[in-house]
């Protein structure tokens, strides 16, 4: 369409076009939008079932991901914390540490694998 016949379109109310293709992708755009209102009104409900309001429940969800990123970490007591602001050399020096500690037990563990 040129400028023209967009600008007549607009000014007549009246005026409709239709197009076969857009008719079909029409109904499919708004069978879309009913899902997704459905899944909107679906997650609202169980979230109000469950006594946590969203704000809360993003933040259950931010724990739970953190939680399952430090499920492998390991809490050494008595280890003087680093005072270096890089982390790499932070995270160096742990592992040294922990490398340490490990090789010193009498299983003789190996702990190349240690990252």
């Amino acid at each position: 369409l040129s400028i023209t016949e967009i600008r007549t379109i607009k000014s007549k109310k009246g005026v409709s076009w239709s197009c076969r293709n857009c008719n079909i992708l029409s109904s499919d755009i708004n069978d879309l939008k009913a899902a997704i209102l459905s899944l909107r009104n679906d997650l609202a409900a169980r979230e109000k079932s469950a006594g946590i309001d969203g704000e809360a429940f993003e933040e259950l969800l931010a724990e739970l991901g953190d939680r399952n990123n430090r499920k492998q970490n390991i809490i050494m007591f008595g280890v003087p914390e680093s005072d270096t602001h890089d982390a790499n050399t932070r995270k160096s020096r742990e592992l040294e540490t922990v490398q340490a500690v490990l090789k010193a037990l009498p299983s003789g563990m190996n702990t190349d694998h240690i990252e």
